[in-house]
């Protein structure tokens, strides 16, 4: 079952939750250089980061590679299927789910 994860259209934008038994601290930020977003994942039960400037593209799963077992993938529900331009775009168009891996790859092995 995937998680909306909440944004705000601000520069930089940090929330602490709860999910498949970890309490975890999310830092987005806007680059405005990169004109996109990446974003810090913070494990507060181990206190160590899973990720540190980890980038956000619609529908490219982040975290991939990484030991844990979930993604965090950013959609575009407007149906463009691109990244966004303005840093409005969080909230007017982009969406944040987190899921776990199995169910991205079963979402994937259905669709091809």
């Amino acid at each position: 079952m995937a998680y909306k994860i909440a944004t705000k259209a601000v520069p930089i934008f940090k929330q602490t939750f709860n999910l498949y038994g970890k309490s975890l601290s999310l830092t987005i930020c806007f680059n405005s250089v990169i004109i996109g977003w990446q974003f810090d994942l913070f494990d507060n039960g181990e206190n160590e980061f899973i990720c540190k400037g980890a980038g956000l593209s619609v529908n490219c799963p982040s975290l991939i590679t990484e030991p844990v077992d979930f993604v965090i993938i950013m959609t575009d529900k407007s149906g463009y299927g691109f990244n966004g331009i303005k840093l409005g775009d969080i909230d007017s168009r982009l969406e944040l789910h987190i899921l776990k891996k199995e169910e991205w790859f079963e979402i994937i092995r259905a669709t091809v």
